[in-house]
């Protein structure tokens, strides 16, 4: 996936502007990416049924592990995620970016 579906009005105006800090809104859009590029769409993984370790994650999106483990404290707790053995996984991804099917290129296969 090229890219990914934000909704500005729920980033601008939404609970996530008041339940995180700016680095911790930073790690969440890092997330978001993360999981557009997957091969599984909105789960975060190193391969199917693996998940990628905490600290591969704070080393590809640069930042400190304990950021990285607080946004995704606040994320569970808010139900924006759920995490287990297999990875990461957005919750309603598909409800989020679901004009993707709409707007992708004619014979692209979905991965």
């Amino acid at each position: 996936m090229e890219w990914i579906k934000l909704h500005t009005r729920g980033c601008l105006r939404g609970s996530i502007r008041f339940d995180m800090n700016s680095a911790q809104r930073g790690v969440w859009y890092d997330l978001l990416l993360l999981a557009g590029e997957s091969r599984t769409r909105g789960k975060i993984q190193a391969s199917e049924g693996l998940a990628y370790p905490l600290p591969y994650i704070a080393g590809l999106l640069r930042v400190p592990e304990k950021l990285l483990s607080e946004t995704l404290a606040i994320c569970g707790s808010e139900g924006r995620i759920q995490m287990d053995e297999t990875g990461i996984t957005i919750v309603n991804w598909s409800e989020y970016q679901s004009d993707y099917q709409r707007k992708k290129k004619p014979g692209r296969p979905e991965v």
